[in-house]
């Protein structure tokens, strides 16, 4: 039997994101449910208060209690969150809840590398700890020579997010936040300016060219400078991360009695899944990288126990 697997985020773009991001990665072979962080927290009120008095299913008539479309009896195996939502989720068992790092990808980085040393960089996204740390991932990376404004539109007043945004000549943020908060996904090359389309993971947009004849469905697109500059960063799975959740789903498998086809057939799909995150990281240990490649051209001789065991070095 599939692992029962929820993305948790603090908000359906972010649940969006990462179930896109996974499901491109598991082809769909580990399908997983969304759900948004406050509703699992209000069911998990609520159900703790009726057990007070007597079980949930007494007390309806046998019928689960339902919050956002999530229900008290649904049990996952397996809870995947952005890093920023894990202290929110404490009151789930520890070993069943794993974060993943959404990281932008080297093409970002390397767009405001090419923005004027000294410049100001407003850093958009909803919630501010992100914020923290994507500057902290800039520095990190060499990027010190800026001064860099949060912009959390969440958690701001908007006539805050609107100034800001009113000053603002260089904006960087994740592509999902910004087409639906400032862009409205819009993007028209444009040679005269010089601005538009630069690339498959980054974009620069210029107002004029985004908001077509003044038209728009973001919140904050009329607040823009007209000649601010907008980096958007499309992202992926931390490596690391994601071995970890799918040396949870090998273990997952360990735990069952399944038959020795079952079993051929789940190692193929994790070795599928692991070979595919092994291409799009550069910086693993060849060591491991070299194995799993010699282990995967016989399929029915990789085991479970192996992948766990390869999985748990390339989430080390």
């Amino acid at each position: 039997m599939k692992p029962n697997i929820a993305i948790v985020g603090s908000a359906p773009l972010i649940t969006d994101e990462i179930n896109a991001l996974w499901n491109e990665l598991t082809a769909g072979v580990f399908p997983a449910e969304q759900l948004v962080t406050t509703d699992i927290n209000a069911l998990q009120t609520v159900t703790k208060s009726v057990n007070t008095i007597q079980t949930v299913n007494e007390l309806v008539n046998s019928k689960p209690i339902v919050i956002g479309g999530i229900n008290n009896t649904q049990d996952f195996d397996i809870y995947i969150c952005a890093p920023s939502q894990r202290e929110l989720l404490n009151h789930l068992p520890s070993h069943k809840v794993f974060s993943i790092e959404l990281v932008p990808t080297a093409a970002f980085f390397l767009r405001i590398a090419g923005i004027p040393k000294g410049s100001t960089i407003h850093v958009f996204n909803n919630l501010m700890p992100y914020i923290r740390h994507l500057i902290a991932y800039c520095k990190q990376l060499g990027l010190m020579d800026y001064i860099y404004v949060p912009i959390a539109f969440d958690e701001q007043p908007q006539e805050i997010v609107s100034q800001l945004l009113g000053e603002a000549q260089y904006i960087i943020g994740v592509d999902r936040f910004i087409d639906a908060e400032l862009t409205d996904g819009e993007s028209i090359d444009d040679t005269e300016s010089g601005i538009g389309t630069v690339g498959s993971d980054t974009e620069l947009i210029n107002r004029d060219i985004a908001i077509v004849g003044g038209a728009t469905k973001c919140r904050f697109a009329e607040a823009l400078h007209k000649d601010a500059t907008i980096i958007k960063a499309t992202r992926t799975l931390a490596l690391k991360d994601t071995s970890r959740v799918l040396a949870a789903i090998a273990d997952h498998y360990m735990g069952q009695s399944i038959s020795a086809d079952e079993q051929t057939t789940v190692a193929t799909q994790l070795t599928n899944i692991t070979m595919q995150v092994l291409a799009s990281q550069a910086d693993l240990k060849a060591s491991v990288g070299t194995e799993l490649e010699l282990n995967s051209r016989e399929y029915g001789g990789m085991t479970l126990g192996k992948i766990r065991e390869l999985l748990g070095e390339m989430g080390e």
